[in-house]
């Protein structure tokens, strides 16, 4: 019966959900007020507002104020590689979306002295468009690495482990941030308090990644998944989440259950991903994996 509960204040979550979606961009919905995305220089963003969104006003970087007509804008990137604030106003609410113009990776070189990255395979695994290789990647400097990209995490918290200065460079999945931050908000509503998700590993460069012993398809060199733990006393390892006076596996198992509520969910199909449930060792505390691959496997 309490599983039951459970899963309807979900399901009504999800329906007010729905129905606070006023737009989307690049056909993602904006239901947080800050979500980032990245695209390559002379790319477009396609907003589309909803039938029931009546206003919706967009002011671009060089601060003119745009309404968007017909249900729907193209807005095009700049050819210069950087940071790009849009700001969206409806009725109601307002978004930040910040937009990173990504620097060519031939332009980078993967083996770079500086910020080395190592190979990706020219052909994706599985031939899915998600696993081909990348074009381009966030520069990440001193003076952005503190940029907001949703409400609760910022930039620098998805950076590679390497041991470099900047600039440091960065791949980053607008579809992962808002995993993310539904996960949260389903933890929420449910009662359970989230006041810090710590991000223990985001993107990998391909040469970091097999640095740590994993796969050359791992999900952390496309930038679409991360490794968590809650986190709220900040001591480095993750709560007691299920409230049993212990913390082991059982708790990252509690917290996994969370994202499989998401991913049953038919409107959140296209969040599917990997789920992975880690337990404690000498070298970490316990965590879950999460990405958004396309189609779901657990380990």
């Amino acid at each position: 019966m309490l599983k039951k509960l459970i899963t309807l204040l979900f399901l009504l979550t999800v329906v007010q959900r729905i129905m606070a979606t006023d737009f989307y961009i690049n056909k993602i919905p904006a239901d947080f007020s800050i979500l980032s995305f990245s695209v390559l220089p002379g790319d477009t963003l396609r907003i589309e507002k909803s039938e029931s969104c009546e206003n919706l006003f967009i002011k671009t970087p060089d601060q003119n104020e745009i309404a968007v007509v017909d249900n729907k804008m193209i807005w095009v990137a700049p050819m210069e590689s950087g940071l790009y604030v849009l700001s969206f106003f409806t009725t109601n609410q307002s978004f930040t979306i910040p937009v990173f113009v990504v620097v060519p990776l031939a332009q980078i070189g993967t083996k770079s002295p500086h910020f080395p990255i190592g190979d990706y395979e020219n052909s994706g695994f599985k031939s899915l468009e998600q696993n081909q290789m990348p074009l381009g990647m966030i520069e990440v400097t001193r003076e952005n690495q503190n940029t907001y990209v949703s409400p609760h995490f910022q930039l620098k918290q998805f950076l590679t482990k390497q041991d470099c200065d900047f600039p440091k460079y960065l791949i980053l999945s607008t579809k992962l941030l808002y995993k993310l931050e539904l996960l949260i908000d389903t933890m929420k509503s449910q009662g359970q308090v989230v006041e810090n998700m710590f991000i223990m590993s985001g993107y990998r460069t391909p040469v970091y990644n097999k640095g740590l012993g994993n796969g050359k398809n791992s999900r952390h060199i496309f930038g679409d998944a991360a490794d968590i733990y809650i986190d709220n006393d900040r001591n480095g390892k993750m709560d007691d989440l299920n409230r049993d006076g212990k913390i082991d596996l059982s708790d990252a198992k509690f917290l996994s259950e969370f994202v499989e509520q998401i991913e049953n969910t038919e409107k959140y199909q296209w969040l599917q991903g990997g789920l992975g449930v880690y337990k404690k060792t000498s070298a970490h505390a316990g965590f879950i994996h999460i990405d958004t691959r396309g189609y779901r496997v657990k380990w």
